[in-house]
């Protein structure tokens, strides 16, 4: 044996010159077992990936974070197939690159990038297991890796998944704005995304890779069925157990959360067997049966952790197939299934880029200038006090790069995405939910919800909609209303329609419109208010306008309870911000909201660092900080943003007093509990 130690590749790439110039990783193992002591299989197998030119994993060794064409040094070997290498030869095998995109680093192959769809084999590393933290960039870095594992199994999985559905799970936990120490992907034979048995892989902070089948929570259809199929025919069932290997887990996970695990014989114990029964008739059980192995055996498989993993999955397809609702089929594109409730941010962006691309027609290949989406979204989020087009651009885009590709600054839509028919409601569902983030985030106190009818007859409903704009007129009116009282306008108008003329001129940006037909009639439409009133003195219909973004949905559920042209509603404004949030996004808000309090030294407020917050009722989101809202504290650290503290809302007084040109406000104290000092202080990124 040599006791000279050189670096880990160099004795990889001994090993395989050794070997003949073609190598598995398990005779290089040998071979440097051979020739040096104590050298640990996991970094060899590590600078094996790391040095392997067309290996997708590199990327994420710290020795290929960055661009480059080739480097002597590193560029050592090309993968020839599952766990064997050979040596790199630019004649041979081509020019081999690393190129980053969208802050992430990819391979390319003669200048182009290789994508997950081209990738063919997998396996795991340290790294992996290490990154089930609630970390962001380790979050992000697993999504990242299952995402490859995804498209692998897809690749390789032919003849089992024909023509199947597949998904990663997010990285963060978006009810709580959380990143997860979790990642897990699915695939689906029946049915949809949700109401399937769905096969998947998952890796926790357990340090276990756990491969099987399970039935969702939300899958209530499946459960019933499959309840049904146990019950009614349970010597079936557990014939078709007994076919699986005894080394499986089978498993509830009740309503609240709590988790009974049983080795599969167990199912045949009558009381064992009788829980499962009791527990899936109940909503929201959750149903497994799976397969964990420890992480050096994960690691150990190298390359043929993709064959165990289908070879789980095979052994669970009869289970699968008996448990399933055969005639299901899953009629969603990948499309509409990721507005139905797969938005990766809690902003409008996505939504208005998908919309924008959808209306512009098949006639335009679904495509539109990058300026014009850039010009929407700042028109709908004139009031987000983070938003800049960098932010929104960083943000929204790399979580649509399944859909929307961007060339010489013209996005398009993959119309292999969507269906034809489905267009009207994924543009409805788009529409919902930038009206759902209107009232959330951008909507402040001072805005209001008016009610306005589109003419008698509905005479003006068309031009409204089509001229995206709203209004009203009268005969002895046809002056500019800005900065009247309503008795000046009362005066001018021989005491007609006052109170009408001055609602419409009080509409300002951010204001919601909901458009009816008549008094009982429902809302025809809503829309987002994007300017102040203004007089239109040459319209020959209606000269007293705002300009609105409509968002094409309304509800018979609310109505406008007056044949009023144009009223304030303050009495519904509560049931519409409900019905354009949704009762469970607005318990959440309640629940899980976390603001942002900004705090200076030189504030004309009466702030106490780490006891108490002082604002008015024309702060933004005044009336949504409520007692025991989480909060972090912002300030200015050597002219940049930082968060100093956090805590949450002990108790919140309030009091009348005048602003500075005497007119009354409302003041508020919100005093803190459970406060925390950052220290340091953490400086505040765009991301945040």
């Amino acid at each position: 044996m040599s006791s000279e130690r050189p670096p880990v590749h160099e004795m990889v790439k001994n090993a395989v010159e050794s070997l003949g110039g073609i190598a598995t990783y398990k005779q290089i193992i040998e071979w440097i077992d051979e020739k040096f002591r104590n050298v640990n299989h996991g970094t060899i197998r590590a600078q094996t990936i790391a040095c392997s030119v067309n290996q997708p994993s590199r990327v994420h060794y710290p020795e290929n974070q960055k661009e480059r064409n080739s480097n002597p040094k590193y560029d050592l070997f090309f993968s020839v197939g599952r766990g064997k290498v050979e040596i790199f030869d630019t004649v041979k095998h081509g020019n081999w690159g690393i190129v980053e995109k969208k802050g992430k680093f990819k391979i390319t192959h003669e200048g182009k990038i290789i994508g997950i769809s081209e990738i063919n084999e997998f396996y795991f590393i340290e790294k992996d297991f290490e990154s089930t933290t609630k970390n962001k960039e380790d979050s992000q870095y697993l999504r990242e890796r299952f995402q490859t594992l995804e498209g692998v199994l897809i690749n390789n999985s032919k003849q089992l998944f024909d023509n199947t559905n597949s998904y990663t799970g997010q990285a963060w936990n978006q009810g709580y704005k959380a990143w997860n120490d979790y990642q897990w992907l699915g695939l689906w034979r029946h049915g949809t995304k949700i109401e399937s048995i769905q096969f998947q892989v998952s890796l926790g902070k357990e340090q276990e890779l756990g491969i099987g089948i399970w039935l969702d929570g939300g899958a209530d259809n499946t459960r019933k069925h499959a309840l049904e199929k146990i019950k009614n025919n349970k010597e079936e069932f557990l014939k078709l157990i007994e076919d699986i290997p005894n080394s499986y887990d089978i498993g509830i996970k009740k309503r609240d959360k709590t988790t009974i695990v049983k080795k599969l014989s167990d199912l045949h114990d009558v009381e064992f067997f009788e829980t499962v029964i009791e527990e899936l008739s109940k909503n929201k059980t959750e149903f497994f049966i799976q397969r964990k192995i420890f992480k050096n055996e994960v690691i150990n498989f190298e390359t043929k952790i993709v064959d165990e993993i289908l070879s789980i999955f095979n052994n669970l397809v009869p289970v699968s197939d008996f448990l399933s609702i055969k005639n299901q089929e899953n009629t969603e594109s990948p499309l509409l299934q990721f507005v139905n409730g797969g938005w990766t941010t809690f902003t409008n962006y996505q939504p208005i880029i998908i919309k924008e691309l959808l209306e512009s027609g098949s006639e335009n290949n679904y495509s539109v200038p990058i300026k014009k989406i850039d010009d929407k979204i700042e028109l709908l989020n004139f009031r987000r006090d983070t938003f800049n087009i960098a932010s929104y651009k960083t943000s929204a885009y790399p979580a649509l790069d399944k859909f929307v590709k961007n060339k010489n600054d013209v996005i398009f839509l993959d119309t292999n995405s969507f269906e034809n028919d489905e267009i009207a409601k994924i543009i409805e569902l788009c529409d919902k939910e930038i009206a759902k983030q209107h009232v959330q985030s951008i909507m402040r106190d001072e805005n209001n919800i008016y009610f306005i009818q589109a003419g008698e007859d509905s005479k003006w409903l068309k031009e409204f909609e089509e001229t995206k704009t709203v209004g009203i007129t009268h005969p002895n009116a046809k002056f500019d209303l800005s900065n009247m009282s309503k008795n000046e306008i009362q005066n001018k108008t021989d005491g007609e329609y006052g109170t009408e003329l001055f609602n419409v001129s009080q509409i300002k940006k951010g204001d919601i419109i909901a458009i009816t037909t008549g008094s009982k009639q429902g809302i025809e439409n809503f829309g987002i208010a994007t300017s102040d009133y203004y007089c239109d003195s040459k319209s020959n219909t209606y000269n007293h306008k705002i300009d609105v973004e409509y968002l094409n949905f309304g509800t018979n559920k609310i109505n406008s309870n007056t044949p009023k042209a144009i009223i304030k509603s303050d009495q519904e404004v509560p049931r519409i911000k409900e019905f354009l949030i949704g009762k469970n996004s607005m318990a959440a808000i309640k629940a899980h909201s976390c603001f942002i309090l900004t705090q200076y030294s030189d504030s004309k407020y009466d702030d106490v660092e780490g006891e108490q917050y002082q604002y008015d009722n024309h702060k933004p989101n005044s009336r949504k900080l409520l007692k025991g809202s989480k909060f972090i504290i912002q300030t200015k650290i050597n002219n940049e943003n930082c968060f100093v503290g956090y805590g949450k809302i002990g108790s919140i007084a309030e009091s009348s007093d005048t602003n500075e040109k005497g007119k009354p406000i409302t003041k508020f104290v919100a005093k803190f509990s459970e406060y925390q000092k950052f220290d340091p202080p953490k400086l505040r990124t765009i991301e945040l």
